[in-house]
Protein backbone atom coordinates (compact mmCIF):
# COMPACT_ATOMS: atom_id res chain seq x y z
CA UNK A 1 0.00 0.00 0.00
CA UNK A 2 2.69 2.67 0.59
CA UNK A 3 3.76 1.83 -2.96
CA UNK A 4 0.59 3.02 -4.30
CA UNK A 5 0.48 5.85 -1.76
CA UNK A 6 3.99 7.14 -2.82
CA UNK A 7 3.64 6.31 -6.51
CA UNK A 8 0.14 5.85 -7.78
CA UNK A 9 -3.22 6.75 -7.07
CA UNK A 10 -5.93 4.02 -7.39
CA UNK A 11 -9.50 5.73 -8.28
CA UNK A 12 -12.28 4.12 -8.10
CA UNK A 13 -14.99 5.47 -11.08
CA UNK A 14 -17.85 3.93 -12.78
CA UNK A 15 -17.04 1.72 -15.42
CA UNK A 16 -16.58 3.20 -19.04
CA UNK A 17 -15.95 1.84 -22.14
CA UNK A 18 -14.41 5.27 -24.00
CA UNK A 19 -12.09 5.70 -20.14
CA UNK A 20 -10.76 1.44 -20.55
CA UNK A 21 -9.76 2.46 -24.32
CA UNK A 22 -8.13 5.16 -23.56
CA UNK A 23 -6.09 4.29 -20.84
CA UNK A 24 -4.71 1.12 -22.91
CA UNK A 25 -3.50 3.48 -25.00
CA UNK A 26 -1.65 5.33 -22.53
CA UNK A 27 -0.74 1.90 -21.12
CA UNK A 28 0.97 0.92 -24.38
CA UNK A 29 3.39 3.93 -23.54
CA UNK A 30 3.89 3.61 -20.13
CA UNK A 31 2.90 0.20 -18.45
CA UNK A 32 1.96 2.58 -15.01
CA UNK A 33 -1.21 3.48 -16.63
CA UNK A 34 -4.12 0.52 -16.00
CA UNK A 35 -7.69 0.48 -16.14
CA UNK A 36 -9.74 -2.23 -13.65
CA UNK A 37 -12.62 -2.83 -15.28
CA UNK A 38 -15.13 -4.36 -12.65
CA UNK A 39 -14.93 -8.05 -12.27
CA UNK A 40 -18.19 -9.06 -13.48
CA UNK A 41 -19.27 -7.13 -16.79
CA UNK A 42 -22.39 -4.41 -16.39
CA UNK A 43 -25.40 -5.86 -17.71
CA UNK A 44 -27.99 -3.40 -19.84
CA UNK A 45 -30.61 -3.26 -16.67
CA UNK A 46 -27.38 -3.02 -14.23
CA UNK A 47 -24.98 -0.45 -15.88
CA UNK A 48 -23.09 1.12 -12.91
CA UNK A 49 -20.37 -1.14 -11.81
CA UNK A 50 -17.27 0.17 -10.09
CA UNK A 51 -13.56 -0.12 -12.14
CA UNK A 52 -10.52 1.52 -11.01
CA UNK A 53 -7.94 3.03 -12.52
CA UNK A 54 -3.89 3.75 -11.35
CA UNK A 55 -2.61 6.61 -12.43
CA UNK A 56 1.32 7.00 -11.80
CA UNK A 57 2.65 10.48 -9.56
CA UNK A 58 4.21 13.15 -11.45
CA UNK A 59 7.68 11.89 -10.67
CA UNK A 60 7.30 8.14 -12.37
CA UNK A 61 6.10 9.39 -15.56
CA UNK A 62 8.29 9.99 -18.52
CA UNK A 63 8.57 13.88 -19.32
CA UNK A 64 6.84 13.56 -22.39
CA UNK A 65 4.06 12.31 -20.97
CA UNK A 66 3.72 14.98 -18.12
CA UNK A 67 1.35 17.08 -19.70
CA UNK A 68 -1.13 14.15 -20.24
CA UNK A 69 -0.54 12.87 -17.13
CA UNK A 70 -1.31 16.47 -15.14
CA UNK A 71 -4.72 16.58 -16.97
CA UNK A 72 -5.78 13.29 -15.93
CA UNK A 73 -5.02 14.19 -12.40
CA UNK A 74 -6.83 17.57 -12.52
CA UNK A 75 -9.76 15.37 -13.71
CA UNK A 76 -9.54 12.86 -11.38
CA UNK A 77 -9.17 15.22 -8.33
CA UNK A 78 -12.64 14.18 -8.05
CA UNK A 79 -12.68 10.16 -7.81
CA UNK A 80 -12.09 8.36 -4.75
CA UNK A 81 -8.52 8.00 -4.33
CA UNK A 82 -7.37 5.12 -2.58
CA UNK A 83 -3.82 6.19 -1.31
CA UNK A 84 -5.55 9.28 -0.45
CA UNK A 85 -7.97 7.63 2.11
CA UNK A 86 -5.72 5.89 3.53
CA UNK A 87 -3.49 8.44 4.21
CA UNK A 88 -6.15 10.38 5.89
CA UNK A 89 -6.95 7.37 8.10
CA UNK A 90 -3.70 6.88 9.24
CA UNK A 91 -3.13 10.38 10.10
CA UNK A 92 -6.57 10.43 12.14
CA UNK A 93 -5.63 6.71 13.52
CA UNK A 94 -2.32 7.93 15.02
CA UNK A 95 -3.76 11.49 16.07
CA UNK A 96 -6.07 9.50 18.01
CA UNK A 97 -3.62 6.82 19.42
CA UNK A 98 -1.44 9.83 20.60
CA UNK A 99 -4.22 11.85 22.74
CA UNK A 100 -4.61 8.06 24.46
CA UNK A 101 -1.00 7.91 25.38
CA UNK A 102 -0.22 11.67 25.43
CA UNK A 103 -3.63 13.41 26.75
CA UNK A 104 -1.66 16.37 27.71
CA UNK A 105 -0.18 16.88 24.31
CA UNK A 106 -2.49 19.02 21.84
Amino acid sequence: MFFFREHSRILFLMHDPALEAAIAQLRSLDPNYLYLPPAVPPRADDADRPAAIVLPMLHRVAPSRVGQSVLLQHWAAELFDVGRYLAERCATYNSENSRLFFPDRD
